[in-house]
């Protein structure tokens, strides 16, 4: 009786074909390596870089954040990038000063207009215009009258070193208003290169209160008993009764009769500057008679 064999003839998987010891019950590497045995070192310091950036990017949206609400509660602005004007120097080489002058002589034709007198007007603006210009009267319709009070340059912005606008601050016709005459300079000579802009009046700029002046009643009522006798020893010259009033150390010689003390005005607690005084000098303060001229009297 033959017995059957129980061994597996299956075909076996890989893991027992290559590299493996049956005595250790372990597989090994097709290049003859061992893998490595426990968990070991994964690359982990990469973690930390990454957290490390993350850190620094809500550090700087925190930052951005803060200073954003701090300028919308504050109501903080940018500093404005717009360049300044050109200031009304020499240094563009535009005539300022010869601009001015001339522009206050056009100003004086100008702003003074009559129906009467529209023909010597005409004529008169003519030196000022480009030659051909076909309105000789710059808008004026013929109607109405200009009468010119006063005038005087507010303002030169110079544009380049041929054109400038001057600002004329005039009162016409009992009203003040701004003229902005556009003026054109070359070859050392000067004219009007367009009609002139009626502008309004600066606004005025109203002055805050000043505070109120608190006052002490009980200083006012004693200096009130005690101005009177020192301003009287002081016109006299009354060195004894000065004394009472001088601080240690202090010397006042007084007028010696040059003045003479009248009466005294009601006053304040509040500190007054020394040649504030109740008393005036040269002369009789209190309407008598000078010597010399008896016969008139002067009041005080």
């Amino acid at each position: 009786m033959v017995r059957r064999s129980t061994v597996d003839r299956s075909p076996q998987p890989d893991l027992y074909s290559t590299g493996y010891d049956p005595g250790t019950g372990t597989q090994q590497a097709r290049n003859g390596k061992r893998p490595r045995s426990g968990s070991g070192w994964r690359g982990a310091g990469g973690r930390w870089l990454v957290w490390t950036f993350r850190v620094v990017v809500w550090a700087v949206l925190l930052i951005i954040g803060y200073r954003g609400v701090m300028a919308i509660v504050l109501n903080e602005t940018p500093p404005s990038k717009t360049p300044p004007a050109p200031a009304a120097t020499a240094d563009s080489g535009f005539p300022v000063q010869g601009a001015s002058a001339y522009a206050l002589a056009f100003g004086q034709v100008y702003l003074n207009a009559s129906p009467a007198t529209a023909t010597q007007r005409a004529s008169e603006l003519a030196p000022f215009l480009p030659p051909g210009t076909p309105d000789q009267q710059l808008g004026w319709n013929g109607g109405g009258s200009l009468n010119l009070q006063s005038e005087q340059v507010a303002d030169v912005r110079v544009q380049d070193a041929q054109h400038a606008v001057v600002t004329l601050l005039a009162r016409v016709n009992g009203n003040m208003m701004e003229l902005g005459v556009p003026v054109y300079a070359a070859a050392g000579g000067l004219g009007i290169s367009g009609q002139p802009a009626w502008l309004p009046a600066p606004k005025p700029a109203v002055q805050p209160a000043p505070p109120a002046v608190n006052t002490d009643s009980a200083a006012e009522s004693e200096l009130m008993g005690q101005l009177p006798d020192f301003f009287k020893a002081y016109a006299s010259g009354d060195q004894s009764t000065l004394g009472r009033f001088l601080a240690p150390g202090t010397s006042v010689t007084g007028r010696h009769r040059y003045v003479r003390f009248c009466h005294r005005r009601h006053g304040t607690g509040r500190r007054h500057h020394p040649s504030h005084s109740c008393h005036r000098r040269l002369g009789n303060p209190c309407g008598g008679p000078r010597k010399g001229n008896a016969g008139r009297k002067h009041d005080g």
